[in-house]
């Protein structure tokens, strides 16, 4: 069993990445035995594979705060992507807001307002957006999220032209939710919550048909917000709640566990012991201190 799972599956479907008290590990996608990829002291979380399944960003405090990392698939060629750039925005030490998303073309990885190239630099992504973002396949559109009254609107901008289209608006999410649009383009599933309980749902944005998938999500952190995805032929969802990792079949809604085995070393840093003399001679107070009469 893990907490707070982090979840991507790569683009050919038979592996998956996942997070496990802070390290990477990978995983057949009819589960089994892991392999872990990355180890040490650091903290790495939120494993999102590239288009070409030949790489991995995540994110890492390893240089002291969160930063976007990538790597090699294998876990060789560990590395931030830039090393000028400010941490990622947190909320708190445990919450990071914003989640890796690769370009399709693997050239770069978008997070927090920027664009980080995986050959070194960033720019800027359009001042309007101030939300996780989400490419559709082909590279045509980018997903992303604007605050209204009444919730959340999800919009899908033409990267070609700068038109934007209002997709769907959803009044049930709130501030700890976490949301991914289906690969193909029709599906968004959402989770909302924790009021009165996380559950995940699923909206078809071409009809605008909205349906529960799991009625209780337990164990899943209202700080961490856990990602999780679509399968890349949109026909499931891969989530990570009640300590294990779940296939949620989108049509029937049947949940198919994925069983994992992780040989888990946790690193601790060095312990740090002081010694101090203490006098045992006499002495004179000066101060009372929180005195009250």
């Amino acid at each position: 069993e893990g907490s707070y799972i982090d979840v991507d599956i790569s683009p050919d479907g038979r592996t998956i990445a996942f997070d496990l008290l802070g390290d990477i590990y990978l995983l057949t996608a009819g589960g089994g035995k892991t392999t872990q990829v990355t180890r040490g002291l650091a903290y790495n979380r939120c494993p999102v594979w590239s288009p070409d399944g030949q790489q991995i960003a995540y994110l890492s405090d390893a240089s002291g705060v969160n930063r976007l990392c990538a790597m090699n698939a294998d876990g060789t060629g560990q590395r931030e992507l830039d090393l000028s750039a400010g941490e990622i925005r947190t909320n708190s030490f445990q919450e990071i807001k914003f989640m890796p998303a690769w370009t399709p073309d693997g050239r770069y990885v978008a997070i927090d307002k920027y664009l980080y190239c995986v050959a070194g630099g960033r720019m800027a992504l359009p001042s309007t957006i101030q939300s996780n973002v989400q490419f559709s396949e082909d590279g045509r559109f980018l997903y992303y999220y604007e605050d209204v009254q009444n919730g959340r609107n999800l919009l899908r901008c033409n990267r070609s032209n700068g038109e934007v289209t209002k997709l769907a608006n959803v009044s049930l999410y709130d501030q700890f939710s976490t949301d991914c649009v289906s690969p193909d383009g029709l599906w968004l599933a959402y989770v909302t919550g924790p009021d009165p309980k996380n559950s995940l749902r699923l909206r078809n944005l071409l009809t605008g048909g909205d349906r529960l998938l799991v009625d209780s999500l337990e164990g899943r952190s209202r700080d961490f917000k856990e990602r999780f995805t679509f399968s890349p032929d949109s026909r499931s969802i891969l989530i990570g709640f009640r300590g294990k990792l779940h296939r949620i079949d989108i049509q029937t809604g049947i949940d198919q566990i994925v069983p994992f085995r992780a040989q888990v070393n946790v690193e601790l840093g060095p312990f740090n012991y002081n010694t101090y003399r203490l006098n045992n001679d006499s002495f004179q107070v000066r101060f009372t201190r929180s005195a009250n009469a």
